[in-house]
């Protein structure tokens, strides 16, 4: 039958979003990141499974494989729960000149874990000699806490904070068995609410520095990324303004 539409995706991996407002090409919304695929580099990424079976697992779960894209469409860098300095000028940049966000290093490079992870991995001799920082290992609390209210992992909700920040996130997750590829798609799924944002803030204080806490500093108030000229309190000192809201981030999907 001619005009059918096409059959739905196998997973939430297989829904693909614009790139970026620059960017025609549609992709997967998490990037499956490579460095840990084989075994040269183990000794810091850890033992994995057969690299093709990630690669076929990750394929079949609907990733997108186009390209084609125009140069500055997307802007990559260091970023996640405990590591915030991007939040600062870079995803600023990247809204204003119609750039994607493609964060690495998004789950902490291994920082980011459970209680009960971190314990499995000191007692793993084939493990990465990975020392979190205590922001990490706070960050980490408050994410785990999240995560068990919500019935999920600690790992989704650290992606799905990424995602709630801005609107094209496509965060890069390194990965080890298939069973990490099959977890993807539940950070697409995850709600969070200001308060819950709130607590992974509070676990990972972050200052933007200067221009940014000049523009609050008559009444401090917790550093957000949704802020527009409507929120600079120097502003308010002569007038009022109304400024239109950003652009939303992708809202998570439930089928």
């Amino acid at each position: 039958m001619v005009f059918q539409t096409a059959p739905k995706p196998r997973s939430l991996l297989g829904w693909h979003r614009i790139l970026s407002p620059t960017a025609s090409v549609k992709v997967s919304p998490i990037c499956l990141g490579g460095i840990s695929i084989g075994n040269a580099w183990k000794f810091y990424t850890g033992k994995n499974e057969d690299p093709f079976k990630l690669l076929d697992a990750f394929y079949e779960l609907g990733d997108a494989r186009q390209h084609g894209l125009t140069p500055f469409s997307v802007y990559q860098g260091n970023w996640n729960a405990a590591m915030r300095d991007m939040e600062g000028e870079a995803i600023h940049m990247c809204e204003d000149q119609g750039m994607a966000v493609i964060p690495w290093g998004a789950l902490g490079s291994g920082s980011l874990l459970t209680a009960e992870q971190r314990k499995e991995r000191e007692n793993d001799p084939d493990a990465p000699d990975i020392k979190p920082s205590e922001t990490a290992l706070k960050t980490s609390e408050a994410l785990e806490k999240i995560a068990t209210r919500k019935g999920t992992t600690l790992q989704a909700i650290a992606l799905a904070y990424l995602f709630h920040q801005t609107t094209y996130v496509f965060p890069i997750v390194g990965v080890n068995t298939v069973e990490h590829i099959k977890a993807m798609p539940e950070a697409l799924r995850i709600k969070l609410s200001k308060e819950e944002i709130d607590e992974i803030h509070d676990a990972s204080p972050y200052n933007p520095g200067f221009p940014m806490n000049f523009t609050q500093y008559i009444q401090p108030v917790k550093y957000d990324l949704s802020w527009t000229p409507a929120d600079h309190q120097q502003y308010q000192m002569a007038a009022w303004i109304d400024a239109p809201p950003k652009s939303l981030p992708y809202q998570p999907r439930t089928e």
